[in-house]
């Protein structure tokens, strides 16, 4: 699978706390609702389209390189709109943390560097978040290819084992409405319109 191939869209509530000052105002647009955090390594030599898709989001980015010894840190640095951070060691996922302590956004976007977002889940995704407080994360289908062919960790996802909890939607709600498996394209799980 190809990064041009790939899309996601999962974006995640900073816990209560970690950023006190930050306060949720449904009146703003997305893009002073969420950031990107973009989690790097080696991957130079495939980055500028992804970069280019991101920007095309509107949204803050934060890229995190997780120590790469190819040029990506330097193909991040060019680009001017977003904030970089090149750490000194590879920790693996855990860099996203680093990307989330500098976001000024009530909301992260997590981002690999093999694939992108499309921007019309963003708003209802918002919406999810600030509608549903205990609602932690938004994690859509990932498509593949030009004929937008559903990833089998989608499917594995919808057939999530996690319990149904009063009032936030998806997971187990697709349980109460007798489906199984991956909504139509263009439906978050629970059925809300994208």
């Amino acid at each position: 699978m190809s990064f041009e191939q790939i899309n996601r869209v999962q974006i995640n509530r900073i816990p209560h706390g970690l950023v006190p000052e930050r306060t949720l105002d449904r009146n703003r647009p997305v893009s002073a609702q969420v950031t990107v955090v973009l989690l790097t390594f080696n991957c130079g030599h495939r980055l500028v389209p992804v970069l280019d898709h991101l920007r095309d989001l509107g949204l803050p980015t934060i890229a995190v390189d997780n120590a790469s010894v190819d040029h990506t840190a330097d193909v991040l640095r060019e680009r001017g709109d977003l904030e970089v951070i090149a750490l000194p060691v590879n920790i693996g996922a855990a860099g996203r943390n680093h990307g989330v302590q500098r976001a000024e956004t009530p909301y992260v976007l997590f981002c690999d560097d093999d694939g992108w977002w499309q921007p019309e889940g963003l708003p209802a995704a918002v919406a999810l978040l600030d509608a549903h407080p205990r609602l932690a994360v938004v994690n859509a289908r990932i498509l593949v290819g030009e004929q937008g062919r559903l990833d089998a960790i989608s499917v594995e996802m919808a057939d999530s084992p996690l319990p149904e909890r009063v009032g936030i939607p998806g997971g187990g709600v697709d349980e109460l409405h007798g489906r199984r498996g991956p909504d139509p394209p263009g439906r978050l799980s629970g059925g809300e319109r994208l």
